[in-house]
C-alpha cells in the first residue's frame, strides 16, 4: 500500500486533486474513530456483549431482528447486521435452480430460510414445484407477488410441513444462524422433510471439498488430513455489530468438517462430485463467496432390532494415520466404536482445540460416510484409564466399500484395538444376536434354519488395502 501512495504522490504531487484526497483521507479516519470510541464506550453495547448466550440466541431467533432495517436500509455491512440495502434478485437463483432441476433431478424443493423468495421463484420458473420457509415475518409479507403464495412463516425447527414431501431442501446461508444448541433439532426437521437431498450453503472454515487427504495415493496410503483448528468458534469470539449482537445474527461459526459431522451424525452423507458441479455452474460459488455443501440421505433401518457385532478390523498405520481394512457395507444407517489405546494425551492448554479426527470414507474419495471430531477438551473428559472409545456414525445411500481412518494432533499417541463393535440399523434381514468375534474379511449374519445366527459364503469385500 505505501508504494501504491508513494506512485501516486510521485504522479500528481503537490496538485489540489492530491490536497483534496488527503483532506478526505483524514475525514474519514477521524469519524473512523469517533465510531470505534463510541462503541467501546457504549453502555448498551457492553451490556450485549455481556449477556449470557441463551439471551443473545433468544433475540437473535426472534421475527423483530430480520426486520425491514435487517434487509433494506442502506448501512455498512461490515458495521451493523443486514444486507446493507443490496438484498436483490441475482442471476444466481438462476443458476442455482437449474443445477437443482438437472443435477439433483428434484422435482418439489422447499427453501428454508428463504428470505423474500427469490430462489423459490427461480426454482418454479424452472418447473420445480418449490415452496419457502423463513421466520422473518417482513421478508415474507414484502416479496414478489408472483411468489408470496408459496411461502410460509416458520423456525426450522418446526415447519409446517408433511413427512417427506419435498426431493430436496435448499438452506442457503440459514445454517450460520441456528444457534449450536438447536443444531441437532434443526437437523431432525431437515431429514423429516427430505426424501433424499440437502443442498447447503454455509460460510464454513477451513478446506474445500474435503479437504487435504480426500483421496489416496497410488500405493494407497492416505494424505495426511487432520488440521490442527479450533471446529467451533467459542461465543465470546464471535464477530459483534455496532450493537454488540454477532455479526448479520452469525452465532454458529464452524469448520467444514464439523458441518460433514454434524450431518453425518443424522444419517447424511456428503457428495464431493455433486459439490464440484453445483460450484461451476453458479457464479458466486465459483469466486468462493459461497460454499457449497450436497448430502444424500441415507434410508432408515428396516429392521426392529439393530444388528451388533464385533469384528476384527485389522488397522495399520499408513502415511500418519490409523487405517482399516476396507469394508462392503450395505445401504442404511451404521455405528462404529472403536476403542483406542492411549500412551501420551495432549497437552491441556487450548482446550477448544482439535485433537482427534476419525472419518469413514469411500475409496475413490468422492463419499463423505461419517465424520467425528474430538477436542482436547472431550479427549480428557471421556479419557479413562489409558482408554478412549470414540464413535463413528455412517451414512450409506448405496451400498459400497468404506475405509476407516484415524488420525490425532502429534501430542496425542494412541493404538486402536483389533476389536471395534459395529451397530447397524439395517440388520441385513437377519435378528440382533449376541456380540461374535469375525475376522476378516467380514461375513454378513444370516439367519440359520434352527434359528441360530450362521455367516453366509459371500463376504463384505474381496479386496484388501495394498501394502
Amino acid at each position: 500500500m505505501s508504494a501504491i501512495k508513494s506512485a501516486a504522490r510521485r504522479l500528481m504531487g503537490e496538485t489540489r486533486l492530491w490536497h483534496s484526497l488527503c483532506v478526505a483521507r483524514y475525514h474519514l479516519e477521524r469519524k473512523k474513530g469517533t465510531l470505534r470510541r463510541l462503541y467501546r464506550t457504549n453502555p448498551l453495547v457492553h451490556r450485549v456483549r455481556d449477556m449470557t448466550p441463551g439471551l443473545v440466541y433468544r433475540r437473535l431467533q426472534s421475527p423483530d431482528f430480520y426486520g425491514g432495517f435487517y434487509f433494506d436500509a442502506p448501512k455498512d455491512p461490515w458495521e451493523y447486521s443486514g444486507y446493507g440495502g443490496e438484498y436483490v434478485d441475482v442471476d444466481d437463483f438462476r443458476q442455482l435452480a437449474v443445477q437443482v432441476r438437472d443435477l439433483l433431478g428434484a422435482r418439489s424443493a422447499l427453501d428454508v430460510g428463504c428470505a423474500k423468495g427469490f430462489l423459490v421463484r427461480a426454482l418454479r420458473r424452472q418447473g420445480v414445484d418449490a415452496w419457502g420457509a423463513d421466520l422473518s415475518e417482513y421478508a415474507v409479507n414484502t416479496a414478489p407477488d408472483e411468489v408470496r403464495p408459496w411461502l410460509r412463516v416458520g423456525r426450522c425447527q418446526d415447519l409446517p410441513f408433511p413427512d417427506s414431501l419435498f426431493d430436496a431442501l435448499i438452506l442457503m446461508e440459514t445454517l450460520e444462524h441456528i444457534p449450536p444448541p438447536e443444531l441437532d433439532r434443526t437437523l431432525e426437521e431437515i431429514r423429516r422433510l427430505t426424501k433424499r437431498w440437502v443442498l447447503a450453503t454455509i460460510p464454513a472454515l477451513g478446506a474445500t471439498a474435503f479437504g487435504p487427504g480426500h483421496a489416496l495415493l497410488p500405493d494407497m496410503r492416505p494424505i495426511p488430513f487432520f488440521e490442527p483448528m479450533v471446529d467451533l468458534t467459542p461465543f465470546r469470539s464471535l464477530q459483534r455489530d455496532l450493537y454488540g449482537y454477532p455479526l448479520h445474527g452469525h452465532v454458529t461459526i464452524a469448520t467444514q468438517d464439523f458441518w460433514t459431522a454434524l450431518f453425518s451424525r443424522h444419517g447424511f452423507a456428503r457428495r464431493r462430485r455433486l459439490e464440484e458441479s453445483v460450484k461451476e455452474a453458479v457464479d458466486t460459488m465459483r469466486k468462493g463467496d459461497w460454499i457449497p455443501f450436497v448430502f444424500e440421505r441415507a434410508a432408515d433401518g428396516g429392521a426392529t432390532k439393530p444388528l451388533v457385532r464385533q469384528w476384527d478390523m485389522g488397522f495399520r498405520e499408513l502415511g500418519g494415520a490409523w487405517c482399516s481394512e476396507i469394508l462392503r457395507l450395505p445401504a442404511g444407517r451404521h455405528l462404529m466404536r472403536i476403542s483406542l489405546r492411549l500412551s501420551a494425551l495432549p497437552p491441556p492448554q487450548d482446550p477448544n482445540r482439535r485433537c482427534l479426527h476419525a472419518r469413514a470414507i469411500s475409496l475413490d474419495g468422492e463419499t463423505m460416510h461419517g465424520t467425528c471430531l474430538l477436542s482436547r477438551r472431550e479427549v480428557r473428559k471421556i479419557e479413562s484409564r489409558g482408554l478412549l472409545i470414540i464413535s463413528i456414525p455412517m451414512a450409506c445411500p448405496e451400498e459400497g466399500e468404506v475405509l476407516v481412518q484415524v488420525q490425532g494432533e502429534p501430542g496425542l499417541a494412541f493404538v486402536p484395538a483389533a476389536e471395534v463393535v459395529f451397530r447397524s440399523e439395517t440388520g441385513w434381514d437377519a435378528p440382533a444376536a449376541a456380540p461374535a468375534i469375525i475376522p476378516f474379511p467380514a461375513y454378513p449374519a444370516v439367519e440359520a434354519e434352527d434359528d441360530s445366527v450362521a455367516f453366509s459364503d459371500q463376504p463384505f469385500s474381496k479386496r484388501k488395502i495394498a501394502l
